[in-house]
């Protein structure tokens, strides 16, 4: 296994040769499951549990989407999975509220169900992308790290690092490691 996510009531397992696997970690309720069964080639996994959706990514670089039994009866999202079924060249994924976003090999972003908020970051030039809480975050090509700006992240994750490798956001905090393996952190805000 080479990465896990959480499903409901389900662990969800990416093994090396592209296949998922999962296992049931509580009573089943087999509506909200998802079947990965029929899933090959995949690079990453990332389950969006409360919306009934789990993204893979492919190793050519496209987005497969498998909807939970219950959200596949209700024909949920015809349009979000069209969206992200028709997106190339992507090689990593991120969930934020109920919609995804997509890295692709060139630096830009793409999202589908939702637009980045407006922070004055062109959301290009970036490495890496990961979600926490509602909120995008992202590694630019030179080691800087950027978040959205929206009500969840003010004052909370404002930084000048350069030359950062890992970020870890946090609830009141992020956390960086820098290209010499330096931990960095921002400062808690007043009121934590």
């Amino acid at each position: 296994i080479v990465q896990v996510d959480l499903g409901f009531g389900q662990i969800l397992g990416l093994k090396a040769d592209g296949t998922v696997v999962s296992t049931v970690t509580q009573d089943p309720i087999d509506e909200f499951r998802f079947d990965v069964s029929g899933l090959t080639d995949v690079v990453q996994i990332v389950a969006e549990v409360g919306a009934g959706f789990l993204y893979a990514l492919k190793d050519n670089g496209t987005v497969q989407v498998v909807r939970s039994p219950y959200m596949e009866e209700r024909n949920a999202s015809p349009e979000l999975i069209e969206a992200v079924s028709n997106w190339e060249d992507i090689v990593q994924i991120a969930i934020r509220d109920s919609g995804v976003a997509g890295l692709r090999s060139d630096g830009t972003v793409v999202t589908c169900a939702y637009t980045l908020a407006n922070t004055g970051i062109d959301w290009e030039n970036m490495i890496s992308i990961i979600s926490f809480n509602g909120t995008l975050f992202g590694l630019t090509k030179d080691g800087k790290a950027v978040f959205e700006k929206n009500s969840f992240t003010e004052g909370k994750y404002e930084n000048e690092w350069d030359n950062i490798v890992e970020l870890y956001p946090q609830v009141n905090y992020m956390l960086g490691i820098d290209q010499n393996g330096n931990a960095l952190a921002t400062a808690l805000p007043a009121d934590s």
